[in-house]
Parts: structure tokens; sequence; C-alpha cells
């Protein structure tokens, strides 16, 4: 027992060891910038935050119901989304343009909503980058 505590206390030791990177920051300009990017950017980036929530929220029920409107006649068409949860990965994928492949629409209404899922997360992540942008000055 007092062998696994004193790993458990190195373990914290060589963690702590980790956040000295961040004292780096005083010397160099550039995370100086940076940082103070994020900060003076941090209602758009939270407005960002929100409305990506709220995209993934919408587009993953749309894709649950157009994937569930498959014909019975259609029984070959099997769905990945078995859920709205499930169809949460999916949005946040094909919203940020990520797009594994993992997930995708068979339905030809479902890949409508594919479409517009991706077009809004385009839209939706591109709006503020002006605004983030015009940020970088000390």
């Amino acid at each position: 027992k007092d062998a696994a505590s004193a790993t458990g206390l190195f373990r914290v030791i060589r963690l702590v060891r980790v956040f000295r990177v961040f004292k780096l920051t005083r010397h160099s300009s550039g995370l100086k910038v940076l940082m103070y990017t994020l900060r003076a950017s941090a209602k758009e980036l939270s407005m960002l935050g929100i409305f990506l929530i709220l995209g993934i929220i919408i587009f993953a029920s749309l894709i649950y119901y157009a994937e569930r409107m498959i014909p019975p006649s259609e029984g070959l068409l099997v769905t990945d989304f078995e859920s709205i949860p499930a169809g949460f990965w999916w949005a946040v994928v094909t919203m940020t343009t990520v797009g594994y492949g993992d997930m995708c629409p068979k339905s030809t209404l479902g890949m409508l909503v594919g479409t517009f899922c991706a077009l809004s997360g385009l839209l939706t992540i591109a709006l503020p980058v002006p605004v983030i942008v015009s940020n970088f000055s000390l």
C-alpha cells in the first residue's frame, strides 16, 4: 500500500512539472498575443460554442427522424442512427467538416439533412473568424 501511494505522489509531481511549460508565455510574444486574443474573443468563442451545440442537437434529431422514414419495403437499408444521441457524433463530425465516414445517411432525405448540416457547420464556424482575427494585435 505504501508503494502505491508513493507511486501516486510521484505521478502528481511529474504532472506539476508539466505545468512549468505555461511559464514560457512570459518570454514568447507569440503566446502573449494568442492569450490576449483568446481573452478578447471569449464572448465570440462562447457564442460559437453555443451555436455549435444548438446545431448539433437540431441536426442529430433531424437525421434520426429522416433515417427512420425509410419504408419497410426497403428493409435492406440499415441505418447507423439508432438514437438521437448516436446522431450527436455524426452531427459533430459533419458540422466541423472532419468527416470520419463511420456513420452516414443512407436515405435521400438523410443525405439532404447531411448537406444542410455540413453547410451550416461551415457557416457557423466561418462567421466569427473575422472578429477573432481582428483581435490579433497587442
